[in-house]
């Protein structure tokens, strides 16, 4: 699911100009970063890749073709960076929403604070006012880690139980 994620973001959020060729060449394994340039600025995307997770990816963007999107944005909004996007792939609608919490809320973690000028207060703050304000459904893309849901954070997330 996390890997359909990512491709879908990727697909949604930079323009396709084309179906990706059949005969694409493996990527070596390891740490791969993609750069995007948007009207919202530069997003990068980090990737583990191994052979497997390779072809699949590369399976499923070839399936998708070229969406068809009534919607697809990025903006600032406050401290938050949201994508969405709504677009037609093969048949079917698929809305996304994500925002890029870089190193504010991760997978059952939370950014540190013990660094000069760090805030504790500040973070939760922004945490529960920010962040929590969106929807359980919108994806959280954070500076490094597996992408999660404001929903699973706020269910999980250790450092945030009440």
């Amino acid at each position: 699911m996390r890997y359909f994620i990512i491709a879908f973001l990727l697909v949604a959020i930079a323009p396709v100009s084309a179906e990706p060729p059949k005969d694409m060449p493996k990527r070596k394994p390891g740490l791969w970063e993609i750069k995007m340039s948007t009207a919202g600025g530069e997003v990068l995307s980090q990737h583990c890749i191994d052979e497997k997770t390779d072809d699949l990816m590369q399976q499923r963007a070839q399936g998708m073709g070229n969406p068809e999107c009534s919607k697809n944005s990025v903006r600032r909004d406050g401290s938050k960076v949201i994508a969405e996007s709504e677009c037609k792939l093969s048949g079917t609608t698929v809305a996304t929403k994500a925002v890029f919490s870089g190193d504010v809320l991760f997978q059952d973690g939370i950014g540190r604070t013990d660094f000069p000028g760090g805030s504790y207060e500040t973070l939760m703050r922004s945490i529960r006012e920010a962040l929590f304000a969106l929807p359980d459904e919108t994806a959280v893309c954070p500076g490094h880690g597996p992408v999660t849901t404001i929903g699973r954070e706020r269910a999980e997330n250790p450092f945030l139980a009440d």
